[in-house]
């Protein structure tokens, strides 16, 4: 399998996976989530509070959305990163991390993700 069709994989699982947050009971409560994840620093802030509680899926669904609408988001690509890693998909984790181009302004976090993860250092 070519790395262009496992990230096509990937992708398609993750979507069908983490689509419907598993929190959520209400039309109203998806609408909520729906309304949060749109803009993506709230919906960002809303991925640290889930994982924050340990919450990993439904953080990662979250940054899904966010992603969605805010596809050029470094700090969510990121967070997914290292949020793949603490559920133990490292290759998902892997996948993801090489896809984000060094940014100054995300290098603390950057460095953070390769750390808890154990991916070697770009040079």
């Amino acid at each position: 399998m070519s790395v262009k069709q496992h990230l096509g994989l990937l992708t398609a699982l993750s979507v069908t996976t983490f689509c419907v947050p598993s929190a959520a009971q209400t039309v109203e409560e998806l609408d909520a989530i729906s309304d949060t994840t749109n803009e993506e620093e709230s919906g960002i802030r809303f991925a640290e509070e889930q994982a924050a509680r340990g919450e990993w899926l439904e953080a990662i669904s979250t940054l899904e959305r966010v992603l969605a609408t805010n596809p050029k988001s470094r700090r969510a690509q990121l967070l997914r990163s290292l949020y793949l890693c603490r559920i133990d998909d490292r290759t998902g984790a892997a996948v993801e991390f090489v896809k984000i181009r060094k940014k100054k302004k995300n290098r603390e976090l950057r460095e953070d993700v390769r750390a808890q993860c154990g991916f070697a250092r770009e040079d």
